[in-house]
C-alpha cells in the first residue's frame, strides 16, 4: 500500500481527480485489511462510498480504476453485491521500483502494521484518510 500510495502514476493514465480518489480508496481498503487482519476483504461501492463521502456508482467506478487502470487490486470472490478484493503483488514492469520504494518507507510500513500511526508523519497522514 505504501509503495503504491507514494509512487507516481504515468501522466495521462487517469485524471487527477480519479488519482486522488484512487489513492484515498487504496488507503481505506488497506487499513481496513490491516485492522481486520485479513489479506482480502469484502468491499461494496456503498461501503467505500460511505468512507469517501461519494455515491455508490462513483465509488464503484473507483474500484474499477484500481483494478483495471492501475492494477492495484484484484477480485478474489464475491458475496452479494460486495466483491472480495486483494492487493496485487509488487510485480510487473515497475515491481522492482515499487519494492525499492517500500524499503525506503520501511519505518512507515512498520508504524502502519503496528497501528501506531503517530510514530511516523506519513503513516499518520495515511491513517487520516
Amino acid at each position: 500500500m505504501v509503495a503504491r500510495l507514494t509512487s507516481p502514476i504515468a501522466p495521462g493514465l487517469i485524471s487527477h481527480q480519479r488519482e486522488v480518489r484512487a489513492r484515498a480508496a487504496i488507503a481505506i481498503i488497506s487499513l481496513q485489511q490491516i485492522e481486520l487482519g485479513y489479506d482480502a476483504i469484502l468491499v461494496s461501492g456503498t461501503w467505500l462510498g460511505s468512507r469517501l463521502g461519494l455515491n455508490r456508482s462513483t465509488s464503484s467506478a473507483i474500484l474499477k480504476t484500481l483494478e483495471k487502470d492501475l492494477g492495484w487490486i484484484r477480485r478474489v470472490g464475491q458475496r452479494g453485491s460486495a466483491l472480495k478484493w486483494k492487493l496485487t503483488k509488487l510485480s510487473g514492469p515497475q515491481g522492482n521500483e515499487l519494492r525499492d520504494r517500500a524499503l525506503v518507507h520501511g519505518e512507515t510500513i512498520d508504524a502502519i502494521a503496528s497501528m501506531n500511526y503517530t510514530d511516523t508523519p506519513l503513516a499518520e497522514l495515511i491513517a487520516t484518510v
